[in-house]
């Protein structure tokens, strides 16, 4: 046991999705979900090669797994919070595997080098209703709209629905992935029910041990998925108050926008009204009445 608390403090925590389905000792985990993923049934591990990056960062927690199977290279990652920028992050961490995968090969050569088809599936259990999928476009963060179907290039992001009594078939299909749904299922539950994080997690554990998910993976690993499911929960609540200060700032940023506008409006009236009333005004230069007009307006957003 002594040992295993030892394995609790590094800098950088795995996530318990990633812990599990990176496990080299049980690489038949990872090839289970593919299968349940693909609708498929292979069966030799030996033929899974794993591309993981281990220094890819977010918010100190690793979050990807990536492997190449069957000539296509999946990346899965595990997300309780939604993002419209999770088709740009798969795309950057793609690029970034093919950059390090063909980076000795001739790619200026007139021969086509073939690469492996990229999957991208985020296993999603947050609160946002997305049904039992959602496809996310990386053209739809385009600046400018691309028109003709046949010049868009396009990468996804298919978002799979993990929650309670969504995708049963999916997640029946894989022990792994039930095991993992049935503990962060009961972590919500308690949390629920009105238990602080830590008793939370403490109490799913306790169940989870006794139930000997994953054929007694968290009785042997208690400290380690402890530490991570504490951490992923802290990183949940920045995320929301990262989320929440942005929405602040912007509607605050709004307000001001739209007061700005609005003395620019009134400036220019009382500019138009003077030069009406009068003939001196009137007979300024347009250059004058600029200069009178932007006074104007600089005494009033002062007097603001």
């Amino acid at each position: 046991m002594k040992k295993e608390e030892n394995n609790v403090s590094f800098h950088y925590k795995d996530r318990l999705f990633r812990a599990i389905f990176s496990d080299p000792d049980h690489k038949d985990w990872l090839l289970s979900l593919y299968n349940a993923v693909n609708g498929s049934s292979y069966t030799n591990v030996d033929d899974l090669e794993s591309t993981t990056l281990e220094d890819v960062i977010y918010m100190k927690m690793k979050n990807d797994i990536s492997f190449i199977f069957n000539n296509q290279m999946s990346l899965y990652e595990h997300q309780s919070t939604y993002s419209p920028n999770l088709p740009l992050r798969g795309f950057m961490y793609y690029a970034e595997l093919l950059r390090t995968r063909y980076h000795n090969q001739k790619i200026y050569s007139s021969s086509r080098i073939k690469i492996a088809t990229p999957n991208y599936i985020v296993f999603y259990n947050g609160d946002r209703d997305i049904g039992e999928r959602k496809t996310l476009r990386l053209s739809d963060s385009f600046e400018v709209p691309v028109k003709n179907s046949d010049e868009i290039y396009e990468w996804t992001c298919t978002m799979l629905n993990i929650n309670k009594g969504k995708n049963k078939t999916l997640i029946e299909s894989c022990q792994a992935l039930q095991s993992y749904v049935e503990y962060v299922n009961m972590i919500k539950e308690n949390r629920i029910a009105g238990l602080n994080l830590n008793d939370a997690v403490e109490k799913a554990l306790d169940k989870a041990v006794s139930m000997r998910l994953l054929n007694g993976y968290f009785e042997r690993h208690r400290a380690r998925i402890k530490a991570m499911s504490l951490t992923e929960y802290d990183e949940e609540e920045a995320k929301k108050v990262f989320h929440d200060d942005g929405y602040n700032e912007g509607v605050q940023a709004g307000a001001a926008q739209q007061k700005v506008k609005d003395d620019l409006i009134l400036a220019a009236a009382l500019c138009e009204k003077d030069a009406a009333l009068s003939e001196k005004d009137a007979a300024l230069s347009e250059k004058d009445v600029e200069i009178a007009r932007l006074k104007a307006q600089l005494a009033k957003m002062k007097g603001a």
